[in-house]
């Protein structure tokens, strides 16, 4: 079988670029014509990049599969032109912020036309979680009975695992990690750092020793912003810039918390897991499904108060019962390996090649 993997610029996710590698992918630029990726560019420039990128598209009948990074019209052309047979087929791996962006119309509403247009003209959708899954299944499948809706997951990749395993962290400290790259713009509000504040600016005032520390690149204007909303969470969190190595932020933590709205599938989760950290994080973080399968009631929903009672709770509880919880979370991550991630994504291509194409829209 013989599979493009098309990637928007510089280069795919690392672990993306590693499931499609386990496929034998090639990796391909998504506008190789007529660049428009990363570009502020006009609609025009971007639909005559679409159009000359899929009637050039290099040995495309030797393909049997065109999978995109996200969601990219490139292949969707292709088959509107004519230029696929019903041979080939096309999917999307979607592990970004796309489909609860469309659900809570962060994006315009054509723009939500648009890619609704789109993504019911892929043959399979490969989701990254349950999360994505959900949403597909919401979004898409009323308007496309006909397109695969398949489940996939994240790991901590193995060259990583084993030094997150041998962390011993201060379970009986009062220091909250948040894992969380920004440094700005829709990344604030999709990574619920104002989210993350405000749980800590309620629960200090119950237990005021807590600290938190913040592990990731973030400008200094979204740093003002969060200082002058919460001004006391603020004068307790220190700020770590981009980490290298995330195990040793970890040896240090009490408590980890991901407020994501919509964050596809940080897996910072199952990074503080291994490093037996026990996690609070939202119901719209795609890997809070771990999190579920320890305690869950540490799975909130995106109110501040609600995550402000479970910090509260946790640190009340005794060193056995947060040992407890530390122990079942190693255990939980345990079970997301690479070799089960690569294992679901292999049988999730398998499928989509297997399956006759129909109902599909033209």
């Amino acid at each position: 079988m013989n599979v493009a993997f098309i990637h928007g610029r510089p280069s795919p996710h690392p672990f993306h670029e590693a499931l499609a590698r386990s496929v034998g992918a090639e990796l391909m630029v998504v506008d190789p014509i007529l660049r428009w990726n990363g570009l502020e560019v006009s609609p025009l420039r971007r639909y005559m990049s679409w159009l000359l990128c899929g009637l050039s598209f290099p040995k495309r009948n030797s393909y049997d599969l065109f999978m995109t990074e996200g969601g990219h019209a490139t292949p969707i052309v292709m088959r509107m032109l004519g230029l696929l047979n019903d041979r080939q087929r096309t999917a999307a791996l979607m592990a970004n912020e796309t489909f609860y962006f469309m659900k809570v119309g962060r994006y315009p509403q054509p723009t939500i036309d648009k890619l609704l247009w789109m993504f019911k003209r892929f043959d399979a959708l490969l989701c990254m979680g349950s999360m994505q899954t959900r949403l597909a299944k919401e979004l898409i499948t009323p308007v496309a009975p006909g397109v695969q809706i398949l489940t996939i997951r994240s790991c901590v990749q193995k060259d990583r695992a084993d030094a997150f395993s041998k962390v011993v962290p201060e379970l009986g400290g009062k220091n909250i990690v948040c894992i969380a790259n920004g440094p700005g713009g829709f990344r604030s509000w999709y990574k619920g750092i104002d989210l993350v504040f405000g749980a800590m600016e309620i629960a200090l005032r119950t237990l005021p020793d807590l600290d938190l520390t913040i592990a990731g690149e973030w400008e200094d204007t979204e740093r003002q912003k969060l200082k002058t909303q919460f001004p006391n969470a603020f004068a307790h969190s220190t700020w770590l810039g981009q980490v290298k190595d995330v195990s040793l932020v970890l040896k240090s933590a009490s408590l980890s918390i991901q407020m994501g709205r919509g964050d596809a599938y940080p897996i910072a989760i199952m990074e503080s897991q291994l490093a037996g950290v026990p996690v609070i994080a939202s119901e719209w973080t795609g890997s809070s499904e771990a999190v579920a399968q320890v305690e869950k009631a540490m799975v909130v929903p995106l109110e501040p108060e609600v995550a402000a009672v479970q910090i509260i709770r946790y640190f009340r509880l005794s060193p056995d019962e947060r040992a407890e919880l530390s122990r079942k979370g190693r255990e939980v991550a345990a079970t997301y390996t690479e070799e089960r991630a690569m294992c679901e994504f292999r049988e999730a291509v398998d499928t989509v090649m297997n399956t006759p194409r129909k109902g599909r829209a033209g």
